[in-house]
């Protein structure tokens, strides 16, 4: 069985399954009135001209490149880091460099509790 294929780059054509093909051929039958060139709006006067934007374009295109050379020139400073981990490491006291343990929020959330339990209310307001 052969079926029919359609292209839509091809010519002449509506595709048979869209939706909206009975629509589109009944339209291209009847396309309506063109428009009159007296209904070509006029040529906008708030616009810059392509010099304007052409020399903004170039301006910001100097800034850009001038940033650049400015960002190149700063020094990378960010050498000898793991020295300094070292270093920092080496400040931390003995007993927190250790990682908390798995049950960690659990310890936390029991001696909140614990807490809680001991803890006297305040003597209401006179």
């Amino acid at each position: 069985m052969h079926v029919p294929t359609f292209s839509p780059l091809a010519a002449g054509g509506v595709n048979p399954d869209s939706t909206v093909s009975a629509e589109t051929v009944a339209v291209a039958h009847a396309p309506g009135a063109y428009p009159h060139f007296t209904q070509v709006p006029a040529i906008p006067t708030d616009v810059r001209p392509v010099a304007a934007w052409r020399t903004a374009v170039v301006g910001e295109w100097h800034v850009k490149t001038r940033t650049e050379r400015d960002a190149a020139a700063i020094p990378f400073t960010l050498t000898e880091t793991e020295d300094w981990a070292q270093r920092t490491r080496k400040k931390i006291p003995v007993g927190q460099t250790t990682p908390p343990a798995l049950d960690a929020a659990q310890q936390i959330e029991a001696f909140a509790a614990a807490e809680r339990a001991r803890a006297t209310p305040p003597p209401p307001p006179q």
